[in-house]
Formats: C-alpha cells, sequence, structure tokens
C-alpha cells in the first residue's frame, strides 16, 4: 500500500495540489473490509497527513468505538486527497482528476462495505458505481444511513452524514451516531455475504 501512498502524493494532477500542504492518501490496512471515504481533508488534516482527524474526525473517530468497530481495521480516506483552498468544496474536475486514485484504493483494499460520508462523496461513488436510482434520492438527509447491496460488485454502500454536518446540528449529530451503531451491529452479517 505504501507504493500506491507515495505515487499519490507525487500527483499534481490538478490545481489543489498547489494550494494544500500536503497529500492526504489515507490510512488503514490493505486487507480493511470498511472504506469510510469523506470529500476532502480539512485544515487539521493538512496539517497532519491524515485523514478525519480534526473536529469532524473526533465524533467520526468517538462514534466509531461507541459502535465497536475497531479503528485500525477500516481504511479511511477521502474523494480529493488534498485540502481545497478556505475548506471549500472540490470542484467536479477537481474530484475526476482524484478518481483514479480513490478507484485503486478501493481496487487494492477490495472492501465489502463502502461508507461514504456526506452527500458530495456518495454522489461521487454513486455515479462511478452506477447506483443512483438504488439510493432513492440525492439530498444525504433522505439516504444517509440507507445501505444498499451492489451484487455486481459485491459489496455494501451505507451512505451516513458528514461528521462536520453533524457536528453542527445535535439531532443530525444523534443519528450520525445511531447510523453508526447500525453499521457496527449489521456489518458482520454482510461481511458474511455470500459473493
Amino acid at each position: 500500500m505504501q507504493d500506491l501512498h507515495d505515487l499519490i502524493k507525487k500527483c499534481s494532477k490538478c490545481r489543489l495540489r498547489a494550494t494544500c500542504t500536503q497529500v492526504v492518501p489515507g490510512e488503514g490496512p490493505q486487507n480493511a473490509k470498511i472504506v469510510f471515504i469523506a470529500e476532502a481533508p480539512g485544515e487539521e488534516e493538512d496539517k497532519q497527513g491524515r485523514p478525519l482527524i480534526g473536529r469532524s474526525g473526533q465524533l467520526f473517530r468517538n462514534a466509531l468505538k461507541a459502535a465497536s468497530i475497531k479503528e485500525d481495521e477500516v481504511f479511511i480516506s477521502n474523494t480529493c486527497k488534498c485540502r481545497p483552498p478556505d475548506n471549500r468544496e472540490p470542484n467536479p474536475d477537481e474530484i475526476e482528476a482524484c478518481w483514479p486514485w480513490t478507484l485503486q484504493l478501493l481496487q487494492r483494499i477490495s472492501p465489502k462495505i463502502i461508507v461514504p460520508l456526506g452527500a458530495p462523496a456518495t454522489m461521487t461513488l454513486a455515479m462511478r458505481f452506477d447506483f443512483q436510482k438504488q439510493l432513492g434520492g440525492s439530498k444525504i438527509t433522505q439516504i444517509a444511513g440507507k445501505p444498499v447491496f451492489l451484487a455486481k460488485r459485491h459489496f455494501y454502500v451505507f451512505p451516513m452524514f458528514h461528521p462536520s454536518f453533524a457536528n453542527r446540528q445535535n439531532e443530525r449529530r444523534s443519528e450520525f451516531q445511531a447510523h453508526m451503531r447500525y453499521l457496527g451491529k449489521a456489518m458482520n452479517g454482510w461481511l458474511e455475504r455470500p459473493i
């Protein structure tokens, strides 16, 4: 996995590399059964070179622990590996430039569950893996917490709120934590599903 991370860190396919401090490929074991994919690194992630490590990351990691999901058994990454200026959303061409890296990470890991965090990550995966219709909506408030099994690809997609969105509203924070608990309970059955 380190060889792929090294290649990602050398990438300069879009304008984001010129404005970020460092590229954040992701972290976790290559044999992870669950991959969490957020949108893009924030300020703290850009400083430390690790995904979901700032204030949002604290909520995320606490929710993992509360759901009995071991942090060292999941892989965490972003659809864009470089921080956009002022934490803006990545532009479509920036997501496009970074997609080959995301795809290579997913192919290398071959997870059984992919958890996109937030609407941008969910819609990026839905367009790339062609499951928009199965989502039943495009707003994260409509689709968060609803699993989709992609039979042709042999993995589940479980959209969740991005923890920064959940941090801004108590109701959404409670939902985020409930979705993570649901994932913690459901994942063993999903992981055991025959291909």
